[in-house]
């Protein structure tokens, strides 16, 4: 049963949390002032309703759904040939410069993270630099770390909080403004990056090496190195018809839809998009709206979501299989076979959400009596109460702007003239959690995609989880005091 560990260990938490609803008593925040109630324990009955219930929610069976279509996308873009072709041209390129290639992977992820802050988005590039980098014979572990563990860390720093549908939740929970806060960012996101890349870069050879098995019989370690050549989403023997020159420009064009549609301008006080979609909604022949009819519900860029990131998936799929002249059969089962592969991930995406649907569908809103226990009366920053609040915060909570909203009461109330810090430090800290609990979404899609053990993850990431810690409380500890 190694295989569901993953499932296992949002199984645990979820059970600890449902203890935990008949010992803390709930309670709430009104302008700063804290109010205990009782305690609204869960029954058996509920142990099975709420995972159910969630695996039905409509927002975390998007989230799935993205995963599904980028699986289908790529079934598509094997199915041209066109991966194989990028994936071997790029790989012959950095033949005998693996390291570079790592880094430079690594501090795109991150940058983009921080930049753009908009991780699921970015799994549409994954299972191609993936495939790169196991190509060029890099661990599974060293590339979840270049990969999601970069978008992890360079969520850290993001200086512009949390953003999807044009909202800037940093701004909108705690007043913050990006330029209060984008010089503490920037200087968190260098250490962190630097923290990051020492361990992606050293060890590689014995990283290697540690995914053989150790132990079994003569046939397992026959077998296991051919399985360790298996790379998601990747079939290396399938070669394009014609020059993927095409495939790879409509790749490109995909994401750069993606990130310019979904990426928060309004948070920076760009309205150039709404704009232009004003004025061309407006357009009318014979006071009939033309164009606003054409696009339908499709928003200015800056406000698209899920829903629109699917539309992109498909109608890229649906162009480059076209080009190369797929059969509309032929299509449909790549699509449809390339999306099966991902429905353990999807399945996984959907239950490290359990916590969260659990917590706000039910009336147990105890974590506000945690949150009164660590910062309740205070008026000033406290780093080590912050920071604790954040980590025990960012287990029950796999969505960041969650989080705020559980906390903006209090520290908006009673320590005002400290929210600067006080964002710095719950997102910095959510990153660490995000790196080692199963209710990270991020973490658990890595995990389930690259088939990496939780166990060995643990194993493994303490010692950056340690790290980026020890780096991060120095720093805020020091920007508090200026």
């Amino acid at each position: 049963m190694k295989k569901h560990n993953l499932l296992k260990a949002i199984g645990v938490l979820f059970l600890l949390y449902v203890v935990l609803t008949w010992i803390i008593p709930g309670g709430s925040f009104s302008s700063g002032t804290f109010t205990k109630g009782s305690t609204t324990p869960l029954g058996f009955g509920d142990l099975f309703l709420y995972p159910i219930a969630t695996s039905v929610y409509q927002m975390f069976i998007l989230s799935a759904l993205v995963v599904l279509a980028i699986g289908g996308f790529y079934g598509v873009l094997n199915k041209t040939g066109v991966f194989a072709s990028m994936v071997e041209g790029l790989s012959k390129k950095f033949k005998g410069k693996e390291l570079l290639f790592i880094a430079l992977t690594t501090i795109f992820y991150a940058l983009a993270s921080a930049g753009l802050n908009l991780s699921l988005p970015l799994f549409l590039i994954i299972p191609f630099s993936v495939a790169v980098l196991r190509t060029l014979n890099f661990s599974k572990i060293k590339s979840f770390l270049a990969t999601f563990g970069a978008i992890i860390v360079g969520g850290m720093s993001s200086f512009v909080g949390y953003n999807m549908d044009g909202y800037n939740y940093v701004n909108y929970f705690l007043g913050v403004e990006i330029k209060q806060t984008i010089l503490y960012s920037v200087i968190l996101f260098v250490l962190t990056l630097a923290i990051l890349l020492v361990f992606v870069l050293i060890g590689n050879k014995k990283d290697i090496k540690t995914e053989k098995i150790k132990k079994g019989s003569k046939k397992d370690k026959e077998e296991e190195p051919k399985k360790e050549n298996v790379i998601p989403l990747y079939d290396k023997d399938k070669k394009a018809s014609k020059k993927p020159t095409v495939g790879v420009i409509l790749f490109v064009v995909a994401i750069l839809v993606v990130f310019v549609s979904m990426f928060n301008w309004s948070a920076l006080g760009i309205d150039i998009f709404e704009t232009v979609y004003t004025k061309i909604t407006t357009v009318t022949i014979n006071d009939f709206a033309i164009f606003q009819k054409l696009l339908g519900s499709i928003s200015a860029f800056g406000y698209w979501g899920n829903y629109e990131l699917v539309m992109v998936v498909l109608l890229t799929s649906i162009v480059i299989a076209w080009v190369y002249k797929v059969s509309a059969n032929d299509t449909i089962d790549a699509f449809i076979s390339g999306a099966k592969k991902m429905v353990p991930v999807a399945i996984l995406v959907i239950f490290a959400n359990l916590l969260l649907y659990t917590i706000n569908s039910t009336q147990t809103p105890f974590f506000q009596t945690i949150v009164n226990t660590f910062i309740g009366g205070a008026s000033k920053f406290n780093y080590f109460a912050i920071a604790g609040l954040s980590a025990i915060g960012s287990i029950f909570y796999s969505s960041y702007p969650y989080l705020l909203f559980s906390v903006y009461d209090p520290i908006t109330s009673l320590m005002a003239s400290d929210v600067n810090i006080i964002s710095i430090t719950i997102q910095a800290i959510y990153g660490i959690v995000s790196l080692i609990v199963p209710t990270s979404v991020m973490l658990v899609l890595g995990l389930k995609y690259l088939d990496i053990s939780y166990k060995e993850w643990l194993k493994y990431i303490w010692k950056v989880v340690l790290a980026l810690l020890v780096v991060v409380t120095i720093a805020i500890l020091i920007m508090s005091m200026i």
